[in-house]
């Protein structure tokens, strides 16, 4: 372990960057939970791989610039970083997410009708002849179903009159 103040200093800055990054992590999921609808029990399982993933990022930045040993130094810095990037930029880092994200569904949407334009038509045509068909069959089948009951009842009155003989 190199105990030069530079590398302290530097040490302290990548947990402050770990924590900026682990914030905007944050943000992306809740972006996420605006977007998506989730119950609680997938709510719950985003928190424990946050954390899990939280872990993973502090550990690997004090990892690669203090020798794996993580002091309560470096977790406040990270912690001040993960407030700093909410208090500076969190809130305006989600509007401007939620935003974009808005108007990809809509430039998809717009495209999507584009598409199925000639589909929508195609099926105001022959729509009508299409019902009309439908219920032509339906109709008949309604008077198959009425002729193969009326046979059904003949076929047991003759089976009926037969053995009464």
């Amino acid at each position: 372990m190199d105990t030069s103040i530079e590398s302290q200093i530097l040490f302290l800055f990548y947990m402050f960057i770990s924590g900026c990054i682990i914030a905007v992590i944050y943000d992306l999921i809740r972006v996420s939970r605006i977007i998506i609808r989730t119950n609680d029990f997938f709510v719950c399982l985003e928190d424990i791989l946050f954390v899990i993933l939280s872990g993973i990022i502090i550990f690997i930045a004090a990892f690669e610039k203090n020798s794996g040993k993580i002091q309560f130094y470096g977790l406040v810095s990270a912690l001040l970083g993960i407030i700093l990037y909410a208090l500076i930029i969190g809130n305006k880092f989600l509007r401007f997410l939620v935003f974009v994200i808005k108007i990809i569904t809509k430039v998809i949407g717009f495209i999507f009708k584009i598409i199925f334009f000639p589909l929508k038509i195609v099926i105001k045509i022959f729509r009508k002849p299409c019902l009309v068909i439908i219920w032509r069959v339906k109709s008949a089948g309604s008077i198959l179903k009425i002729h193969k009951n009326r046979l059904k009842s003949r076929l047991k009155a003759t089976k009926i009159s037969i053995f009464k003989k």
